[in-house]
């Protein structure tokens, strides 16, 4: 059943959220939001992200990352001897520092300096429940459009600056540096790159661009929120 609802039925249930501004830069251009040709291009273009050849290529940074972990402990447990540690804030302060690695290529340090961690604290924006996310939910369950009429969005302001700042800035580094390593972030900018490509061949402006900076913002926003919170939770009951 299932399957049949999940899989074969599939073009059946999705596109139920009204579709959301390609103007509008408040994250919500990601798979959750998106709808028809726009949804299916980012989802069979991220697909391979997440195949078994790219998560061995990704090994060597979650291996990095947990050296840090160690470390960090190491020293915690030398300096100290006995000492009480909150495993959920350390396992969300690793996952931090992997998705950082290996959405966006860059160090996070949230293991080493969580104090200055800009990251970390725009992971506590996205997790806090105010009304505002609130109103949303109670609004978009008694009709999709009507959380758009109010332009009620679940980042805050803040939060869509900073994952908008890091994403941009994560983008010119890869473009100066002209890195070809695959990571989640470098995915979404190759499909980019072959949109314009295939722009230019056809020599027309029909067609509007699916791998946007803000689809781009919002999908890292998206990993972020989606990977951080189950892995900490999962992490520390076991």
């Amino acid at each position: 059943m299932v399957k049949e609802w999940l899989v074969k039925g599939f073009p059946s249930f999705h596109d139920r959220n009204s579709p959301p501004d390609k103007k509008a830069r408040n994250l919500s251009g990601n798979l959750f939001t998106l709808t028809g040709d726009r949804w299916h291009t980012v989802r069979t273009k991220l697909a391979p992200a997440f195949s078994s050849a790219k998560l061995k290529v990704m090994y060597q940074t979650l291996k990095g990352c947990a050296s840090d972990v160690n470390a960090h402990l190491q020293g915690l447990c030398s300096a100290k001897g006995e000492v009480e540690i909150d495993i959920k804030d350390l396992v969300s302060r690793y996952a931090m520092d992997v998705i950082g690695a290996c959405a966006l290529g860059i160090q996070c340090n949230a293991i080493k300096d969580p104090e200055n961690c800009q990251m970390r604290k725009a992971v506590q924006q996205i997790f806090r429940i105010n009304w505002r996310f609130s109103l949303q939910i109670l609004l978009s369950a008694i009709h999709p459009k009507l959380a758009l009429l109010f332009s009620l969005s679940r980042g805050t302001t803040e939060v869509t600056k900073f994952l908008t700042s890091v994403t941009k800035e994560a983008m010119d580094v890869k473009k100066k540096a002209g890195s070809s390593r695959k990571d989640f972030l470098q995915i979404m900018m190759s499909a980019g790159d072959t949109e314009i490509e295939k722009r230019k061949l056809k020599s027309t402006e029909d067609e509007d661009f699916v791998f946007t900076e803000n689809v781009i913002t919002s999908m890292i926003g998206l990993f972020l929120s989606a990977g951080l919170d189950p892995v900490a939770t999962t992490g520390t009951i076991c």
